[in-house]
């Protein structure tokens, strides 16, 4: 086989219907979140409303982005991605503030250091649940499997995207993670794995979720869909909330290049626009 690593290709029909079409964009890739226009609570939800950040980044850049206004009062963000080359280690796009007048957000994209993303992942919810299939094939995916030559490589790395609520606490989350074997030309092997939580105490609910995984020469994958609901968030009462994180995916490719998509959406409830997000794409191998 060709030794000489080839660019990762651009996604497949079979990769774009996993993602419901994503728009892609460069390599510091941006990211919309969704904000809710100021309708029946406006007198609830600020005009403009910030969020701070307990660290900084590094190269960090800072955008506007344009939401798109739902009927229901919330605000849809056009799917985009992040990219890492085999030498980039990780990637942090949040959200700082957003005018829930013309639902546009301030973001920011740059690099957390180790440490800061070691304790991101420490703030998991202590109340919270996970799921995984007990399917034979979901198994198999998270048994990590023998490279097939020596000179062979192993990469991967995972998505983890999460929202807090404004007293500082992460109320969904969902991470998913590929992990693959590269000669240069193929992928193939290693493992796949997902999971999410969600805050039980503040009266968040699963309604749905799906998992799709899987590795061919072309890529490896792992991609999860779910579907949040609070029907009695403290700031929103009484209108009901609902999360959709659709969906969050990661792929590997054959050059050790790893792409990952993280698209989430608030609707049902215009006081949204007070949870926060923020995504990660991070690099294990």
């Amino acid at each position: 086989m060709p030794s000489k690593a080839r660019p990762a290709p651009e996604l497949s029909t079979r990769a774009r219907r996993r993602l419901s079409a994503p728009v892609h964009v460069a390599a510091a890739a941006t990211l919309a979140i969704c904000c809710a226009p100021a309708l029946a609570q406006a007198a609830t939800v600020p005009t403009t409303v910030t969020f701070p950040q307990s660290y900084p980044l590094a190269q960090a850049r800072t955008y506007v982005v344009q939401g798109t206004s739902t009927p229901q009062g919330g605000c849809q963000p056009p799917p985009v991605e992040g990219r890492l080359a085999p030498t980039q280690q990780a990637l942090e796009i949040r959200e700082i503030a957003v005018d829930t007048q013309t639902c546009q957000v301030t973001m920011e994209s740059g690099t957390p250091s180790v440490a800061e993303l070691e304790a991101e992942s420490a703030i998991a919810p202590k109340t919270s649940s996970s799921s995984a299939s007990s399917s034979a094939v979901a198994s198999a995916a998270r048994h990590r499997t023998p490279r097939a030559h020596a000179a062979d490589t192993y990469y991967g790395g995972y998505v983890y995207a999460r929202q807090k609520d404004p007293v500082g606490i992460v109320v969904t989350s969902v991470n998913v993670t590929a992990n693959f074997w590269s000669n240069g030309s193929c992928t193939y092997g290693g493992n796949r794995e997902e999971k999410e939580t969600w805050y039980g105490p503040s009266g968040w609910i699963r309604l749905n979720s799906n998992w799709h995984q899987g590795v061919s020469c072309a890529d490896s994958y792992s991609s999860q869909f779910d579907e949040y609901y609070n029907e009695a968030f403290p700031p929103c009462i009484p209108a009901p909330l609902y999360v959709y994180y659709n969906r969050t995916a990661i792929f590997g490719y054959p050059s050790g290049e790893l792409r990952g998509y993280w698209p989430l959406y608030t609707n049902g409830a215009p006081c949204g626009s007070l949870l926060s997000y923020a995504g990660f794409l991070t690099r294990t191998h």
